[in-house]
């Protein structure tokens, strides 16, 4: 029998290392089927909860509906209820009353027929009827009623707004509106100027405008002048009736004081 190991130091560690890598490989392999049968239990928890899953990413993802919008129709704008017209407080029938001036008892009477707008009316009442009315008038001798006789709307119209005044203060008023004729009877705003000193005169600028409005009183003034082309055959402004006399156009001083004077001395009141 030999004294010799069964293998040699190279055969044992042949031996050695083979065995090693077999237990290697076991081990390994069991690792390998452990892994295999993790994955196996996650792919079949993947598949059974994954359909879930997908239905709340599917849920999330997926855009709302937008709610349904209701059609807006514009309104029609409603226009302000306009406040019911106030009537202007105009006495019509007043404003168709008389006027003169002195004491209609007066043994003179004169009749002037007489346009707002016309130049040689305007030149008596500047020039002529102050010094009438200081020697005649004041003294009771002479009574002048002023008649309207409009050549145009203009001078219409001044008339109208004229009688809507207070009676005391339409003289004065009508004195105005020849003594500065120049200023609104040519104009194109002549009512501007009209309604303005109308206003100072206590005439509001409503009333001035129902007044001018007013039909019963256009009716009245063109009445007049139907009445005295009846009448007195009167074809122009200024015309005058002294006692019956007619006298046509604005004539100087000396001649009414002539006529006036001849008409006083025939009833003994000179």
């Amino acid at each position: 029998m030999s004294n010799k190991a069964p293998y040699s130091k190279t055969g044992l560690l042949i031996l050695i290392v083979g065995l090693a890598a077999f237990a290697t490989m076991g081990i390994f392999y069991v690792s390998m089927q452990d892994r295999l049968d993790g994955a196996s239990d996650q792919m079949i928890i993947a598949a059974t909860v994954k359909p879930q899953a997908g239905n709340a990413i599917a849920a999330e993802a997926a855009p709302e509906e937008p709610a349904p919008v209701e059609e807006v129709v514009a309104e029609e704008p409603v226009a302000p209820e306009e406040p019911p017209a106030v009537p202007a407080n105009i006495d019509i029938e007043a404003a168709k009353g008389v006027r003169g001036i002195g004491d209609t008892n007066a043994p003179v009477k004169m009749t002037e027929f007489s346009s707002l707008t016309c130049p040689h009316c305007a030149h008596f009442h500047k020039e002529v009827l102050g010094a009438l009315k200081e020697k005649y008038v004041d003294s009771g001798k002479l009574y002048i009623e002023f008649v309207d006789f409009p050549l145009n709307a203009p001078a219409l119209q001044a008339s109208q707004i004229a009688r809507c005044l207070p009676a005391e203060r339409y003289f004065p008023f009508v004195q105005l509106l020849f003594e500065t004729q120049e200023k609104w009877a040519f104009e194109k705003d002549y009512m501007q100027y009209l309604k303005q000193n109308a206003q100072l005169a206590g005439l509001a600028t409503d009333q001035a405008d129902a007044c001018v409005a007013n039909e019963d009183l256009q009716k009245f003034i063109t009445g007049k002048i139907e009445e005295a082309q009846a009448a007195h055959d009167v074809k122009s402004t200024p015309t005058f009736i002294i006692n019956g006399e007619k006298v046509s156009g604005s004539q100087p001083l000396k001649e009414f004081e002539k006529i006036i004077d001849a008409a006083l001395t025939k009833q003994g009141k000179e």
